[in-house]
């Protein structure tokens, strides 16, 4: 056997061993978090139902406020609920095989450069391995929200668009970036910054060639028709450019949320099993060898300007990188192309020693990653919670509350006002200056009006966190300025009740109004 060919006999083997560690490290997360499902999801759930009813997709029927991120995530859970399906197993299904899809297409990526452009194996198979072997994609497959769809119409839109700006192509792949990308947007509409970026990586190649101009216009026009529809039908039904949930989460918001911003994107750097700077590393690596590598500018303006707009809202509060978890197939893609150079001329020793490495930060995960804090408490409690008051009360009472997601799904036959404002257009618009606890500082939490929900009569307030609290003990804004109103306290009493042994439901309940003489 030849030392060329023994080279790459050694080079499948460790190949192999990676893909053995990445697969085996996702199958690990799929079935450790297999309970996780956050609050959120039921946001979306609620309006899937409403919609399957013939309410049309609102939160409260006859309220037409677009309180979900997500329209894409929504439309393909209502049509698996058409066919018979839980909506919580259809979710999350969705998620699954957005999952199944994202994996196979960064195989068949990764194998066309190493079959046609003659790249490196064994750096396709440690990036592959990076990637799959990520616990926040299995964390959040179980979540029952859209980040694995995005993250994957994300990277096929990205990839697609790079294999444009390498290689001449023929209008279908300019079509499939557009197509891709387009859904990202309705998947979530950050993704129009990813949209943006690979729309601007064409057009640089405008003055060099004659078909740039004309799969430009063919991307453009395929987002457009994708998009566009959409958002036409966003105004005309919600009256708003914008779903609500944006407009709360990212307007009127404190400066100090800027700062917190920060903290979140530097914790997801330093994450293991720290795909973002390796692949960080391998940009600067890459660019040394192809500095006019239109393809590596554009992975690394979407990362970084992805990372300033996280940063620039908060971050987020939610467990395992959920708002940062779909760059790390993206920093996958950076890692393969600086992989590439550093393997170039490797020896065995230095190839072997890279792959136990790599192999060895995924094994980091479980410490970092403990079962025990993958879980939502408002999703916990909330659904105790829902599941406790359906039926308690009379259908259509109306109920303030600021867990938005398990208590309305789980008590569906009630009328709810959201104190945080995702799913309620005027509280999602006011500005709020003054934050007076720790619990407003998470992102989405920050906004309430006191005066607001008692002027909408709601028979009853919730206050704080799923199960309840006293008022005095308020955690958001809309608690403080409910206690400092007289009318609050003449008309509503409070109730304590035991659901089971650890959770006391703590409500307030509106007095009787007394019946006409």
């Amino acid at each position: 056997m030849s030392t060329h060919d023994r080279r790459n006999r050694e080079q499948r083997l460790l190949a192999a061993a990676c893909l053995s560690c990445g697969f085996g490290a996702l199958a690990y997360a799929l079935v450790t978090y297999s309970d996780f499902i956050h609050d959120d999801a039921y946001i979306t759930l609620r309006y899937a139902r409403h919609w399957l009813e013939g309410h049309g997709p609102v939160w409260n029927p006859g309220e037409r406020v677009e309180g979900y991120t997500s329209f894409l995530m929504l439309a393909l859970v209502t049509a698996l609920g058409a066919s018979g399906l839980d909506l919580v197993v259809a979710a999350r299904l969705v998620s699954f095989l957005s999952l199944v899809a994202l994996v196979l297409y960064l195989c068949s990526f990764l194998r066309t450069r190493t079959r046609l452009e003659g790249q490196s194996e064994l750096a396709a198979a440690i990036s592959l391995m990076a990637v799959v072997g990520s616990f926040p994609l299995a964390i959040w497959v179980w979540s029952g929200m859209e980040g694995p769809l995005f993250a994957l119409l994300c990277t096929a839109g990205l990839g697609t668009t790079i294999d444009l700006l390498e290689h001449p192509a023929a209008w279908r792949r300019a079509f499939a970036a557009g197509l891709a990308l387009g859904l990202a947007v309705l998947a979530r509409p950050d993704g129009a910054l990813f949209l943006g970026c690979a729309g601007l990586a064409l057009a640089s190649r405008i003055p060099a060639r004659g078909p740039a101009v004309r799969q430009l216009v063919i991307f453009a026009l395929t987002a457009t028709a994708v998009i566009l529809p959409h958002l036409l039908w966003r105004f005309g039904y919600y009256g708003a450019w914008l779903p609500n949930s944006v407009v709360a989460k990212t307007t009127g918001l404190p400066g100090v949320l800027t700062e917190q911003g920060l903290s979140y994107v530097a914790g997801f750097l330093t994450m293991p099993p720290f795909n973002s700077l390796l692949g960080l590393g391998a940009l600067v690596l890459a660019l040394r060898q192809a500095p006019r590598d239109r393809g590596l500018y554009l992975l690394a303006a979407a990362t970084i300007v992805y990372l300033a707009l996280v940063a620039s809202v908060g971050g987020d509060y939610m467990p395992a990188a959920r708002f940062l978890m779909p760059l790390i197939p993206l920093f996958g893609l950076l890692s393969f192309r600086g992989l590439t150079v550093a393997l170039h001329s490797a020896s065995r020793r230095s190839a072997s020693f890279v792959v136990v490495a790599a192999a060895g930060l995924l094994a980091l995960q479980p410490a970092y990653f403990p079962k025990q804090e993958i879980i939502d408490p408002a999703e916990v409690v909330g659904s105790i919670v829902g599941r406790h008051i359906a039926g308690k009360w009379a259908p259509g009472t109306r109920v303030a509350l600021h867990t938005a997601g398990s208590t309305p799904y789980f008590a569906p036959s009630y009328v709810y006002i959201d104190m945080l404002g995702l799913n309620d257009a005027h509280i999602a618009r006011r500005s709020v200056e003054r934050v007076r606890s720790r619990w407003q500082l998470l992102p989405g939490h920050a906004k309430g009006d006191g005066r607001y929900v008692i002027e909408r009569d709601p028979d009853i307030i919730i206050a704080g966190p799923a199960a309840g609290t006293r008022i005095d003990d308020g955690w958001f804004a809309s608690d403080f300025e409910l206690a400092a109103l007289p009318e609050f306290h003449e008309r509503y009493r409070l109730r304590v009740e035991s659901i089971d042994s650890s959770i006391t439901f703590t409500y307030y309940e509106r007095v009787r109004r007394p019946a006409p003489n």
